[in-house]
Order: structure tokens, then C-alpha cells, then sequence
């Protein structure tokens, strides 16, 4: 009757496994297909972008000069900024502008900045009760491409 009982219970946990192991494998192909969507619907968003004479309403950065497809890379523990890179996710479009030492100002032509990289999922994130998006990560890993000039307005 051990014999019975522990066959029924090994029978049990190998299924609990199995089931486990297909969520898990469900939930990554979920996750793969809602990066490619977002990449998807960046690149439809980006056509329309790069047409000329074309006014948008795009976040601006004043970070260092980036140039048409140069890419940056980097880390950040700085809270607004990646804030900033998880509000915006996979594919976020934003200007990004350098500033003018000698003037002191913002200079009004920039590159069309696109995330292609970033490693929180807005979308799985776990906020604690009672906690906010603020307080994880601690640290966010990003890849920004410059797709083309823009003028800021």
C-alpha cells in the first residue's frame, strides 16, 4: 500500500510539473509575442515619423548628441529616467537633443531616438501593495538607436 500511495503521489507531483513547465512556456511565448507586436507597431509609428514636414508630440531628452544609427548603450538607477524608458517600453519613440554650451540652451535639431532594448517588461512587473512603479528595479539595462534627424519646436 506505500508502494500505491507513493507511485500516486510521485504520479501527481510529475503532472504538477508538466503543467508548470507549460505555463512557464506559454507565458514566454506571450511575453515574445507582445515585444514583437510593440516592435511591429514602432516600426508602422516610425514611417510616419520620418516623413517630412510632420509635427508630433514626442517626449524630449537633452542627453548627449546621437547621431542616425549610432546606438547607445547603457544602465541607469536613475529613477525618472527609467521611469521614463518603462513608461515608453520596447519601440518608445522620443527626441533626443544635446545642449549648447556656448548659448546655454536646448539646440532645436536632434535625432529620433527609438528604445530597442530594455530589460523590464512594464507588463510583468510586480508592484507590492501599497508600493509604486518607482521602486523597482532598482536598475534598468537599455539600448537606444538613433533613427533619423528632427527638428524640436
Amino acid at each position: 500500500k506505500d508502494d500505491d500511495l507513493d507511485m500516486a503521489s510521485l504520479s501527481a507531483r510529475i503532472q504538477s510539473l508538466r503543467d508548470s513547465e507549460e505555463r512557464a512556456s506559454q507565458s514566454l511565448e506571450q511575453g515574445l509575442l507582445r515585444r514583437a507586436a510593440a516592435l511591429a507597431a514602432s516600426e508602422s509609428l516610425e514611417e510616419q515619423l520620418m516623413k517630412k514636414d510632420r509635427i508630433f508630440d514626442l517626449p524630449v531628452v537633452s542627453f548627449d548628441a546621437l547621431l542616425p544609427s549610432q546606438r547607445l548603450e547603457g544602465t541607469t538607477d536613475d529613477p525618472t529616467f527609467g521611469r521614463f524608458l518603462r513608461d515608453l517600453g520596447l519601440g518608445g519613440h522620443f527626441a533626443m537633443v544635446s545642449l549648447n554650451p556656448y548659448a546655454r540652451k536646448v539646440r532645436r535639431h536632434g535625432v529620433l531616438a527609438r528604445i530597442d532594448f530594455i530589460d523590464v517588461d512594464r507588463s510583468s512587473m510586480v508592484i507590492p501593495p501599497g508600493g509604486n512603479v518607482d521602486s523597482a528595479p532598482t536598475a534598468v539595462r537599455f539600448v537606444i538607436s538613433g533613427r533619423g534627424l528632427c527638428r524640436v519646436v
